[in-house]
């Protein structure tokens, strides 16, 4: 399936011209995404948009859907949760043309922790001429983070429980002889910290960031 996930704003022909990507690639489904902050007017607003695009898009199925967290990590999660219901066979258009701006770069940076064929939609220019009113590019989001086996598994064990400290997640990995294990583990933590997954307060304890909790979602 080809799915666009539109951030609508108040410019319908922006999706609707001949030669936008939901023209020209084709569309099996559109999802209109805004935040749960919308006011009363730009509530109407969008809704003017959407309606236009379903009068002229009369034959795409299509989906609102809300992102109701109030934190930009939350709505990052949510994008993430979103982009996990297609699979390997879709192809998941981002359009980030239009709409609430925080909601178009939650839905980009959702794609890096994706493992789904997500193809980002840019407008560069709009009114250039009356047979060209839009230019798009559209260009492969970047890959997640592949992260091994044992990084996964370290990750997850810090993730776990917070405030511990190294000699207290080497005993969760070997009760009998953490010592044996605290060489390997050190070095574990350290490189997930050099990748921005893992953080070290003042106290020595470890605790996951931001980052390193949404790469657990993959």
């Amino acid at each position: 399936m080809r799915i666009h996930l539109v951030p609508v704003g108040f410019t319908p022909e922006v999706y609707t011209n001949s030669f936008g990507p939901i023209m020209s690639a084709g569309a099996d489904k559109l999802i209109f995404l805004h935040s749960s902050f919308e006011t009363n007017q730009s509530r109407r607003k969008t809704e003017e948009t959407v309606h236009s695009i379903q009068k002229s898009l009369t034959s795409i199925p299509f989906e609102k859907l809300i992102l109701r967290s109030h934190s930009f990590q939350g709505m990052i999660e949510e994008c993430i949760g979103l982009l996990k219901r297609f699979g390997p066979g879709d192809v998941v258009y981002l359009h980030l043309g239009g709409g609430e701006r925080f909601v178009g770069i939650a839905l980009l940076y959702a794609s890096f922790f994706s493992k789904v064929n997500v193809r980002v939609v840019q407008v560069l220019e709009y009114g250039l001429d009356t047979t060209t009113p839009f230019r798009y590019e559209v260009f492969p989001s970047l890959p997640p983070y592949p992260l091994s086996s044992a990084q996964r598994k370290v990750l997850s064990l810090v993730a776990e429980k917070a405030g511990q400290k190294l000699t207290e997640l080497a005993r969760r990995v070997s009760p009998e002889k953490p010592e044996r294990v605290t060489p390997s583990l050190l070095r574990q933590l350290r490189n997930l910290q050099e990748l921005g997954f893992v953080e070290q307060d003042e106290g020595k304890t470890y605790a996951v960031s931001g980052s390193g909790k949404m790469v657990l979602l993959v």
